[in-house]
């Protein structure tokens, strides 16, 4: 048998290391509340993103439920899909995705930030949009997906 006690400093070790290379090339990601308090251990978001999100996604517009469920827990900075992108497909981030973030495919779903996610399916698709019915329902479902987890990350 190993020596757990190494074995487990060797974890915190390698945990420690990853989350100062996401806060290093965190641009995006609020970790504090305007007060300063600690909003969320990055290190956890990203392995919540990791679990729920990068590995169950089949379409590369499915990021822009991720951008809406980290709004609506205020765990966004100010920032663009342009810059949103642009964290996701770092190297420490996401960017070794088959499916990586893209500005444009995002682009196609902004006509739904100003309506709730429950009534996504129900709004009608803006002309020139290349969204469609079927991207809109898997773009919710994805949304969803993240919301029946959020109880790990999110202590509300």
């Amino acid at each position: 048998m190993g020596d757990t006690s190494a074995e487990s400093q060797q974890e915190t070790d390698a945990e420690d290391e990853k989350r100062k290379r996401l806060m290093a090339t965190n641009t995006v990601i609020r970790t504090h509340t305007q007060s300063g308090q600690q909003a969320i251990d990055i290190l956890k978001l990203y392995n919540f993103i990791d679990r729920y999100f990068a590995s169950e996604i089949s379409y590369k517009y499915e990021w822009y439920a991720l951008r809406r469920f980290l709004e609506k827990y205020n765990l966004l900075r100010e920032c663009d899909n342009e810059q949103f992108a642009e964290q996701m497909n770092h190297k420490e981030w996401f960017g070794v995705l088959e499916k990586r973030c893209e500005a444009n495919e995002m682009n196609y779903y902004n006509y739904l930030n100003s309506v709730h996610p429950e009534k996504w399916a129900e709004t009608d698709i803006q002309m020139g949009s290349r969204a469609t019915k079927r991207s809109v329902s898997n773009v919710y479902k994805t949304y969803s997906n993240l919301e029946l987890y959020k109880d790990q990350i999110i202590g509300r």
